[in-house]
């Protein structure tokens, strides 16, 4: 599989879904919202989860439309 590849995308966006959970498992909003490092970390797990979506075919797209 190519990093290219729909299901190698689609397997990027869960580990990043995953690790943001990981890493704000147990924290509070006020935890997060007052440690910088944190924030950034969870910021930039969802840009590359939103990233990785833009690249995800239409067609895959259509039959999962439970999925925002």
């Amino acid at each position: 599989m190519s990093r290219h590849d729909p299901r190698t995308r689609l397997l990027h966006m869960r580990d990043f879904a995953r690790k943001a959970v990981q890493i704000t498992n147990g924290k509070t909003r006020a935890e997060l919202e007052g440690d910088e490092v944190l924030r950034l970390a969870v910021t930039r797990l969802m840009e590359l989860i939103g990233e990785a979506a833009t690249h995800i075919p239409p067609e895959i797209r259509d039959r999962h439309t439970e999925i925002p």
